[in-house]
């Protein structure tokens, strides 16, 4: 027989009430608006940061941050130093819920090159110790496949693509950093994801026996235990995203003086400042398993 229900039947429902720091799933910054932008700081003077709106043409789902890195040239050499986007409260805290799931962004290097200053610059190259280049460097130079490429790690700094800090300050905060083991960084839009486990089921870049060591999180250049990575995401106090990489530039090489173009015979990348960009789309995402 079917059971039947008497139209007099009263079912009372409570309502369901979350508490404000209740886990919702992820947390995201996707930039749609002005406000979404207005949290996010540079770490340092030489690197402006501006929001994009989503009818600009670097936009590819809503609005976006526009980090221009300003280059300086001091005795005829790069001043090479490294900013980060530095990210608002709501990525602080507590993230315990989110060990084993994933850190993303979105990035694309920027199209121009900035500089303070005009004039020669000096760069290092293995065959002559250095290179010299008279009036190549121009402010808001573009940046083009082919004669650019934009690296993630350089021989002349050791800055990370992300840093994670968290613990009790001042003296029991442990800072985690990371590097992904593709060195090169590709000139259109890119998502970057990254485990926030070195556990090898979840995280396959990450391998041990490397020395190199990218593709993992690492504490003072050591591979991170898992204890580690959830005692930084119990309390992240600081969290950081590399918003200036190396830029190199394809130039004559063939011998320290300059050479006309004609006359050329071999062409090579040399170090040649650094490149802020875009970002998008910053999330922290829990596990599914």
């Amino acid at each position: 027989s079917i059971a039947k229900v008497s139209e007099s039947t009263r079912y009372d429902i409570k309502e369901c009430q979350l508490k404000g720091s209740a886990f919702t799933g992820f947390v995201l910054d996707s930039f749609e608006t002005q406000g979404d932008f207005d949290q996010w700081a540079s770490s340092g003077s030489g690197l402006t940061l501006a929001w994009g709106a989503p009818s600009t043409p670097q936009s590819i789902f809503y609005g976006y941050v526009h980090a221009k890195h300003l280059n300086k040239l001091v005795n005829q050499n790069f001043l090479y130093d490294v900013h980060y986007l530095t990210a608002p409260p709501h990525f602080r805290g507590n993230r315990s819920d989110f060990y084993k799931g994933e850190l993303s962004f979105w990035f694309k290097p920027d199209e121009r090159f900035y500089t303070q200053n005009l004039g020669t610059v000096c760069v290092p190259f293995f065959l002559f110790g250095q290179i010299c280049l008279p009036g190549l460097v121009a402010d808001d130079d573009p940046v083009v496949g082919g004669d650019f490429r934009v690296r993630v790690v350089d021989d002349v700094t050791t800055f990370d693509q992300v840093v994670l800090r968290g613990g009790d300050p001042p003296f029991a905060v442990l800072t985690l950093t990371y590097n992904p083991k593709d060195n090169d960084v590709p000139l259109s839009w890119k998502r970057h994801g990254i485990p926030l486990t070195n556990d090898a089921l979840l995280n396959s870049t990450c391998d041990r026996n490397d020395p190199v060591r990218r593709g993992c999180w690492l504490i003072e250049d050591q591979v991170a235990g898992e204890e580690q990575i959830k005692y930084v995401l119990a309390k992240v106090t600081d969290f950081r995203i590399r918003a200036s990489y190396p830029l190199q530039r394809k130039v004559c090489v063939d011998s320290p003086a300059p050479v006309p173009p004609a006359v050329c015979a071999t062409r090579d990348f040399v170090p040649f400042g650094y490149v802020g960009g875009f970002v998008d789309e910053v999330k922290l995402n829990k596990s599914a398993l």
